[in-house]
């Protein structure tokens, strides 16, 4: 039987990372009163300069409900599994809604949908989120069930790890992640904070001065686990390329990893952490 993957906007990825046959769900961004849909009428090259002008915070929201369910109804009507990919739960209430929506359509359709749609909470964000949607998409061209793609699925969520730097701290204080007298003494001493992501949680875990220290500091931390060098690792970046490819430089010079890609991350992250951040993903064993 077919297989639909469904993912939301912040995994960051497009129909030209996967395939048209993946549906991509929106989570809108609102700009000074305004919505932008990522990846239609707002790039990530378009998101950071409007963060820059704009009067108040960006916000953003969650896939709508009636999304959901017209997606989830649709592709098992035309006979296929649903395999519903999204990002964190406590980051976000998609996935609530993605399990009401499930609901709803096996209310409606009875039989015709029953073990039919298979929901995953990846627990994450951005790239490490994209990391898992790779895999789920590689399993669905290969011809894999849904309930081993989600199966599968939930067995790496735990195992996919991350590290990034934070270039201004600013944003992290406006989002209630650390101390407004942090921020300014952090930017002011150009102190870089490296964070991780996973099991549904976004924590400080290193306070380094000077990018150079971050970036290493980000592949030193993969070398001290037990990576699993079978599956990709991935790097993600805000609005500077240039650093993505300078931690892509030093990972390569000083690990066994190899980075399958650089992923630009959008505007549902983005709007939390600001331009000029970069960082790494992994899985492990």
């Amino acid at each position: 039987m077919a297989v639909k993957l469904v993912i939301d906007t912040c995994a960051d990825l497009t129909e030209k990372d996967l395939d048209s046959s993946v549906s991509i769900l929106p989570i809108p961004v609102y700009i000074d009163g305004k919505e932008y849909i990522p990846f239609k009428n707002l790039s990530p090259e378009e998101f950071y300069p409007l963060q820059k002008q704009a009067k108040t915070s960006a916000r953003t929201s969650q896939v709508p409900f009636q999304l959901l369910y017209t997606t989830f109804k649709e592709a098992v009507k035309e006979g296929k599994e649903v395999v519903g990919l999204f990002m964190g739960s406590a980051h976000s209430g998609t996935f609530s809604s993605a399990l009401l929506a499930k609901e709803q359509v096996k209310e409606e359709l009875g039989s015709e949908a029953e073990n039919k749609i298979f929901l995953v909470d990846s627990q994450n964000v951005t790239y490490p989120y994209a990391a898992l949607a790779f895999e789920g998409f590689k399993m669905m061209e290969q011809g894999v069930s849904g309930r081993n793609i989600a199966d599968r699925l939930a067995y790496l969520v735990p195992r996919i790890h991350m590290r990034a730097f934070i270039d201004d701290l600013s944003y992290l204080r406006k989002g209630g992640r650390i101390s407004a007298a942090k921020s300014y003494f952090g930017n002011l001493l150009n102190f870089k904070v490296v964070i991780k992501t996973g099991n549904n949680l976004i924590a400080p875990t290193d306070t380094v001065r000077g990018m150079p220290n971050a970036l290493r500091c980000i592949v030193l931390t993969a070398l001290k686990e037990d990576i699993d060098y079978s599956l990709p690792s991935y790097i993600g970046f805000t609005y500077d390329q240039e650093r993505a490819e300078r931690l892509l430089e030093i990972t390569e010079k000083e690990s066994p990893l190899r980075p399958a890609r650089m992923v630009s991350i959008g505007a549902t992250v983005g709007a939390h952490v600001g331009p000029g951040s970069t960082g790494l993903c992994w899985f492990v064993k």
